[in-house]
């Protein structure tokens, strides 16, 4: 029986072991290589390796040109690092509502937020289901406004005969732990445009003369992460009922503590870094994690339609429940699904937290998103485009769940036991 956890890597030790020899003993840039099948991958673009999905972002908006004062449109409904990355621009993030049951971004709000100071759009493919931006794209390019797409949940997949990351000014990709391609850290940054990221391959190159890059160096970072991870597995099934705003609403002693650790942690935490130059960490995404990428990558596509069609099992299984549905495909769409996120709208939140601790016991790991407006140190530095009523819904009632490779039909039942064990 599978071991179902977070995102099972389709790699181990052994693998990195290769990884380190081909960098010490290839007289290939491993790196250019991992860059050129990458953009090919994508759709005949250009690609930069990067040393996170964070920094990458944060280098589209810079050559896109965004600054101080200027506002970048965004998901309420996504990971707090997005909004880092725009802070450091001294930009100001204006986070839009989302759609249900899917937790995509509302376009249509766009549209009524858009402004004179508005310079770009993240739009986020969640999960590995590709956004529908053929009716905005337009609309932002007569305004001058650039579309960033954020993949770090979508490698493949396609919509419209296109691939996901290759409609908008700029897209990234994430390679940080739990993400489709996992290689511990790193990030990728694409345009269509190979003059626009010159000055991005500039820089690096530049960093590169002050930092020598150590692939041994490298290669313990990578085995310290799987090292991290074989620990997150062991520690699974003692986790107890995960803390959750929306749940300790309903307890007044509990959510006042929480309240008060929020505040504190705002007062003793410092604002999001603005400035993040390049440091000793870049020499660690070389050479060793370009040859693990290029084997994976290799891999992808049969990797992809295992998760989809565990996927489209699930699926079928939980739009047919009396709690749950999942995110309607847009026409012409073919996912490359990363997790399945399920909307139970049906359910309490208390209720929803409970199933989520019966499913990590089980050895399933399955949660929720880490959503901006439960960051502290970023509560009280967004412009909020709206109340987010069906962003904060869709933080209290969803859960994502695993559908990764190594999962046996047996797994999938499993925790489908799990699901239909709550009563509503």
């Amino acid at each position: 029986m599978g071991i179902a956890v977070d995102v099972q890597e389709y790699w181990d030790l052994s693998d990195a072991v290769d990884a380190l020899e081909s960098a010490l003993h290839s007289t290939v840039d491993a790196i250019a290589e991992f860059e050129k099948a990458f953009a090919s991958f994508i759709g005949g673009l250009d690609a930069a390796f990067s040393i996170s999905g964070r920094e990458a972002i944060y280098q589209a908006l810079k050559l896109i040109g965004v600054g101080r004062g200027d506002q970048v449109i965004m998901s309420a409904f996504n990971c707090s690092r997005v909004a880092d990355a725009v802070l450091r621009c001294h930009a100001v993030p204006v986070l839009v509502d989302i759609k249900l049951p899917g937790g995509e971004i509302d376009l249509d709000l766009v549209l009524q937020v858009l402004s004179p100071r508005v310079r770009a759009v993240l739009i986020p493919h969640l999960y590995g289901v590709p956004v529908d931006l053929w009716g905005i794209k337009r609309e932002l390019e007569r305004r001058d406004v650039a579309i960033i797409e954020d993949c770090a949940h979508c490698l493949g997949g396609s919509i419209g005969g296109k691939v996901p990351g290759s409609l908008g000014a700029f897209s990234i990709f994430s390679f940080n732990t739990g993400k489709p391609i996992t290689l511990g850290n790193g990030g990728m940054l694409v345009c269509a445009d190979p003059e626009r990221l010159e000055q991005f391959r500039r820089q690096k190159a530049q960093q590169r003369q002050q930092i020598s890059t150590d692939a041994r160096q490298e290669f313990e970072t990578i085995r310290k992460t799987l090292d991290a991870l074989a620990l997150r597995r062991s520690q699974m099934s003692r986790v107890g009922s995960p803390g959750n705003l929306a749940v300790s609403r309903k307890r007044p002693v509990q959510h006042s503590l929480v309240r008060a650790g929020q505040w504190l942690c705002n007062r003793l935490r410092p604002a999001a870094p603005l400035t993040h130059p390049f440091n000793e960490e870049f020499s660690r995404v070389g050479a060793v994690r370009a040859h693990l990428g290029l084997s994976l990558l290799r891999q992808w596509p049969d990797i992809m339609a295992i998760r989809n069609q565990n996927a489209a099992y699930l699926r079928s299984r939980i739009d047919e429940g009396p709690w749950g549905e999942t995110c309607a495909l847009p026409p012409d769409t073919r996912p490359a699904y990363f997790k399945l996120n399920v909307f139970a709208g049906e359910m309490t939140a208390r209720q929803v937290a409970r199933v989520m601790a019966q499913l990590r016991r089980a050895g399933f790991w399955a949660g929720r998103w880490p959503f901006i407006n439960h960051v502290p140190h970023l509560v009280g530095r967004l412009r909020w485009g709206s109340r987010l009523p069906h962003m904060r819904r869709m933080a209290a009632h969803s859960l994502h769940l695993p559908i990764h490779q190594n999962m046996a039909r047996e797994d999938l039942d499993r925790m489908l036991d799990v699901l239909w064990s709550v009563k509503t």
